[in-house]
């Protein structure tokens, strides 16, 4: 890369920057543009979560989840990413949820755990898998990028 170019992560810092704003409250959660890396060397101030409002969006989460009759659990590719296979298998053993997973996490886990239901792709799914997504009253996603060929 010439002095001349940039990256689009770069692009997108310089015109936060020129547009006033100097504190970032969250990053997408994209892997393609490495902004989240960018925004570490800039000069931008990251504050990331506010403890207290992360404490009230779990006790909201968990009220929701307590109340739930029919829940669902999503696996996608972020917990491959961060290596959190061990932990999400973890978490439906404790729990007794079953899960379906994304085209992207595809190996999350595998798909002979007892909990698995099977592959959603929205309209593309099988219809139990389908019908089972869609008729969840509460529904947990855990590493899931919403992209146009991950989506609901």
């Amino acid at each position: 890369m010439n002095s001349s170019e940039i990256t689009v992560a770069q692009y997108l810092i310089t015109r936060l920057k020129e547009i006033g704003i100097d504190h970032l409250f969250g990053v997408p959660g994209d892997f393609v543009l490495g902004f989240f890396n960018q925004v570490l060397k800039s000069n931008l101030k990251y504050v990331g979560s506010n403890p207290a409002t992360l404490k009230e969006a779990i006790n909201e989460a968990l009220l929701m989840l307590n109340k739930s009759q029919k829940p669902i659990v999503i696996g996608d590719v972020e917990l491959i990413r961060f290596k959190l296979q061990n932990e999400f298998a973890r978490f439906l053993r404790k729990t007794g949820f079953p899960y379906v997973i994304m085209m992207l996490g595809k190996t999350v886990l595998s798909e002979q755990h007892p909990q698995f239901i099977g592959l959603f792709q929205g309209e593309r799914s099988r219809d139990y898998v389908k019908n089972r997504v869609e008729s969840a009253d509460c529904i947990l996603q855990f590493g899931a990028l919403l992209l146009t060929d991950n989506y609901f």
